[in-house]
């Protein structure tokens, strides 16, 4: 009795699953790099106040110049100028503003009305203190109101606490940012200065 043995290479076919898997991957990052792009230009344009994407990004002609000085310096400079510490202060600003809003709910509201009307004297009249009858030309009226607030159910109460809790979180978010901002020029200078001590005949 005899049996065939038949070979079959099985490299081709692996190498072929292994390059298939290769290009799916890679044709899966240039997506995603492509999506990336895309969203950045969408942010971009958002930022600038532009409807469309119809732009492409560069690097810029001249590079920013670098600035230089020292560390409390450079860190209150980025505290006073970064984008992000301004609209941190502009948030912490926003919910004092709130808060002060929820304290004037306590005040009493003060009302001035004002009324006047004009009558033709042939056919109004108004009997004086002797009892003659004059003829009245108009007549006006002015009411002061004002109201206190006893009782609301603790609506104001609750809108006071709800904006201290606003104030302390955009005050929480301000000194978050502050940190992150001195952690970065910090860690920029000590980077720069390493560069410099291992540059040849190179100074801070």
């Amino acid at each position: 009795m005899s049996q065939d043995l038949t070979y079959r290479p099985m490299g081709s076919s692996i190498d072929k699953q292994i390059d298939c898997q290769i290009e799916n991957r890679a044709d899966q990052e240039a997506r995603r790099a492509q999506f990336s792009y895309s969203a950045a230009k969408s942010q971009l344009a958002a930022l600038v106040d532009r409807r469309d994407t119809a732009f492409e990004l560069a690097p810029p002609q001249k590079p920013p110049e670098e600035i230089r000085g020292q560390l409390k310096d450079l860190i209150s400079k980025a505290l006073a100028e970064r984008p992000e510490m301004a609209a941190a202060r502009a948030n912490e600003e926003i919910a004092a503003r709130l808060k002060t809003d929820a304290w004037a709910q306590f005040l009493p509201t003060l009302a001035v009305t004002a009324n006047a009307r004009y009558n033709d004297p042939a056919t109004s009249f108004r009997a004086d203190s002797s009892g003659n009858f004059q003829g009245v030309a108009g007549t006006w009226a002015v009411a002061v109101a004002l109201t206190l607030p006893l009782y609301d159910g603790g609506f104001r109460y609750v809108a006071l606490k709800d904006a201290d809790s606003q104030l302390r979180t955009a005050r929480a978010q301000t000194r978050g940012e502050a940190t992150r901002r001195s952690a970065r020029v910090t860690r920029a200078s000590g980077a720069r200065r390493r560069r410099a001590d291992q540059r040849p005949g190179g100074s801070w």
